[in-house]
């Protein structure tokens, strides 16, 4: 505690507090260990692929190792509901900034969904491309939620190392991977892809 932020021991009392977070952390966890582990990349984010003319590069090896491959597709489609959830407030993917305006409970969760539905097609591509390449069955499609729904806690801490009190747009993002983690095939219905496994 002695080298934490005030804003990472929010976000840990955050956590800690929630024995219903708590207890579906320690069931992705197990999940994960007995699935049928692989190369991964470990930390696989929008910000981790550049683009030229001869293709993407998948950049940031750092954390490459053996595991479960759900976490690098739920990090990657993860990412994306981080930025859509960070983009509430702004005016990116459409609609007006908030500024300093002051909205009600039922319009910051409109506006989530709107954002949510603007990158839902870089999602939904995403997983497609990834279905084409490697068959998937129930168990993964669950799990890649699951860690969908963790990135966004993982992003909460990496916030958090910089700041003394966690933002509420922060929370927001916290409050969304807990939902993803507590419905992990919700994630699937947010970014409007259909799984009939």
């Amino acid at each position: 505690l002695v080298h934490m932020t005030n804003g990472e021991i929010n976000a840990y009392g955050l956590i800690q507090r929630d024995a219903e977070l708590v207890a579906a952390l320690s069931q992705l966890s197990a999940e994960s260990h007995e699935a049928d582990w692989a190369p991964i990349h470990g930390d696989l984010r929008v910000d981790q692929v550049l683009i030229d003319q001869s293709g993407p590069w998948i950049i940031d090896w750092e954390e490459f190792g053996q595991g479960d491959p759900a976490r690098d597709t739920g990090s990657f489609i993860g990412e994306w509901i981080y930025r859509a959830v960070l983009d509430i407030p702004t005016s990116r993917g459409g609609g007006t900034s908030l500024g300093d305006t002051e909205i009600s409970a039922g319009e910051i969760v409109r506006r989530g969904h709107e954002k949510a539905a603007s990158l839902a097609h870089t999602i939904s591509a995403f997983w497609s491309g990834y279905e084409s390449i490697r068959p998937v069955d129930n168990d993964f499609v669950k799990r890649t939620g699951g860690f969908a729904g963790w990135h966004l806690l993982d992003r909460l801490f990496a916030g958090a190392q910089s700041s003394a009190t966690l933002s509420p747009i922060q929370r927001a993002a916290a409050g969304v991977g807990r939902a993803a983690l507590l419905n992990p095939l919700g994630v699937f219905a947010l970014a409007g892809i259909e799984v009939t496994k």
